[in-house]
């Protein structure tokens, strides 16, 4: 797997970036949400793109609790699902295999290490994520299943649907610091961390054109897997 994935990317270029507030209809909203529309350098939307809000220094996020449910990387069709997973710093991740074949789940990365030997059903307990970082994990039975957990120091986190658009809701009034990872992206080319500011009963749009080549979509395809040429 790619070292450069081993932690949370440095930003080196800044994106085209446009940001537009617009007042929002809600008189007695208490927070407003950010929508981000991400497209490549071709103006095509990009499916995928985890997108995070983290707030101004000196503001604690709202932490995860031993009480909260253990989020969930299943396993079927020799593929990881989903195969990215945002996820709060301190939260629980399951690792359930919903497969007909056993496998051997494991990561390497630096935030989290672990090892989930041969299973089948749901034989291993959940994992503490207590590090933020971008773990990624892999089968050491079946080379071509790969998936990346992305863990952030904030609640205000989505992933780019189909169309390009990741919507962070309930962010309280104030300024955050907005950024992305893909890992389709090497580390260099991620767009620079973008200063927003939040108020109430506003909305914010971001639109993100990314400048960098893109890797392919993941497949089982293991073709898909030879990043080498980029």
């Amino acid at each position: 797997m790619d070292a450069s994935h081993q932690s949370l990317p440095l930003f080196a270029r800044m994106a085209a970036l446009v940001l537009v507030m617009c007042a929002g209809f809600g008189m007695h909203a208490q927070a407003a949400s950010l929508t981000a529309i991400v497209t490549d350098r071709n103006g095509q939307p990009v499916e995928d793109v985890v997108v995070y809000a983290v707030a101004a220094e000196g503001k604690t996020p709202s932490s995860v609790t031993d009480s909260s449910e253990p989020l969930i990387m299943d396993q079927k069709f020799e593929q990881f699902e989903p195969h990215i997973l945002v996820a709060q710093t301190g939260s629980a991740i399951s690792f359930p295999n919903s497969d007909t074949v056993s496998h051997h789940v494991y990561s390497f990365s630096t935030p989290k290490q672990f090892e989930l030997p041969l299973y089948q059903g749901t034989a291993h307990p959940p994992i503490t994520f207590d590090r933020p970082g971008i773990i990624d994990v892999g089968c050491n039975i079946h080379d071509h299943m790969e998936a990346h957990i992305v863990v952030v120091d904030t609640p205000h986190f989505a992933a780019t649907s189909a169309g390009g658009r990741a919507v962070l809701t309930n962010l309280p009034t104030g300024d955050y610091t907005m950024q992305i990872y893909s890992p389709r992206l090497r580390a260099a080319k991620h767009p620079a961390p973008q200063q927003i500011t939040v108020s109430d009963n506003s909305d914010a749009i971001v639109q993100i054109q990314l400048e960098g080549r893109l890797r392919p979509p993941h497949s089982s395809d293991n073709e898909s897997l030879n990043w080498s040429r980029y």
